[in-house]
C-alpha cells in the first residue's frame, strides 16, 4: 500500500507537453494574424477611390450646409465631366504640389455617368498649407475632348477659378473652372495655370485589368469594377438637385 504523495513522473512528462502546446498555440496565432492582416490593406487605387468618394460626400455636405459659400448650382447641373483630386500633397523633388484622383463624364445626351478613369494633376506653382483636395469641372464638348486625351496643360487660357454663393453668376467662357476646398476651410475658386492633367493609364489598367481608352467610356459600355463604383454614387449625390 502505498502513502505520501504520488510520483512525480508523470507531471514531468505533463509539463513539456503543456509547454509545447502553448507554444505551437502562440506560433499558429501569429501566422493567422499574419496571413489575415493582409486582407484589410487596400491596394493603391482603392485608396485613390475611396479618398476621392470620400471628398465628393465632403463637397456635397458642405455645399448643403453653406449654401452661400457653396458652387452655384447651375455649375454643377451644366458641368460635362467631374474630375475629382481629394488629396494636393507637395513634391519635394520636383518643389512643386500633385494629386491623384478620379474622373467621371456624363454620358452623351444622358444623366449617367461614365465609368469612372484616374488622373493625375502636377507642377502645380502652390496649394494650402493645410493641404486638401481640388474639383474640376469641364463645361463643354471641347473640354470633354481635351480631358480625355493622355495630358491637357492648364493655363488662363482654358482654365478659371470658380466662383461661390448660391446668387452668384458665372459666365463659363472657359472649358475648365477649378475649386479647392483646404481641410476646414471655405471652398474657393482655385487658379491651376502651369499644371498639367495626366491619365494615369497604368493605376485604370491596375483598376480595371485591362486597358482602357479613355474616349471608350463614352462610346461603349465597360463593366465598373466594384471598388470604384461608390465615386460615382457619390457624383450622383452631388448632382442630386439637377434631376
Amino acid at each position: 500500500m502505498r502513502t505520501g504523495n504520488p510520483p512525480m513522473k508523470k507531471t514531468y512528462y505533463l509539463i513539456p507537453l503543456l509547454a509545447l502546446f502553448f507554444s505551437l498555440s502562440l506560433t499558429t496565432g501569429q501566422y493567422s494574424a499574419a496571413q489575415t492582416e493582409g486582407f484589410n490593406v487596400k491596394t493603391s487605387t482603392e485608396k485613390i477611390a475611396d479618398d476621392a468618394e470620400d471628398f465628393v460626400k465632403e463637397l456635397t455636405e458642405y455645399s448643403n450646409h453653406n449654401r452661400k459659400d457653396a458652387f452655384p448650382q447651375e455649375i454643377i447641373c451644366e458641368a460635362k465631366c467631374f474630375v475629382v483630386l481629394p488629396k494636393i500633397s507637395a513634391d519635394k523633388v520636383r518643389n512643386d504640389f500633385e494629386g491623384t484622383g478620379m474622373l467621371s463624364c456624363l454620358k452623351t445626351n444622358s444623366d449617367k455617368l461614365s465609368p469612372p478613369l484616374i488622373y493625375k494633376v502636377n507642377g502645380l506653382d502652390s496649394f494650402y498649407e493645410s493641404s486638401g483636395g481640388i474639383i474640376i469641372l469641364v463645361a463643354d464638348e471641347g473640354g470633354v475632348n481635351s480631358i480625355l486625351a493622355s495630358e491637357i496643360d492648364l493655363d488662363s487660357a482654358n482654365t478659371q477659378a470658380g466662383v461661390t454663393g448660391t446668387n452668384q453668376e458665372m459666365k463659363l467662357t472657359k472649358p475648365f473652372i477649378a475649386y479647392a476646398k483646404p481641410d476646414n476651410q471655405n471652398l474657393e475658386g482655385f487658379d491651376l495655370s502651369g499644371s498639367k492633367l495626366v491619365y494615369a493609364n497604368k493605376d485604370t489598367f491596375t483598376a480595371y485589368q485591362k486597358e482602357v481608352v479613355p474616349i471608350d467610356i463614352l462610346l461603349y459600355n465597360q463593366d465598373i469594377p466594384p471598388a470604384l463604383r461608390g465615386f460615382n454614387t457619390a457624383l450622383t449625390q452631388l448632382r442630386d438637385a439637377c434631376k
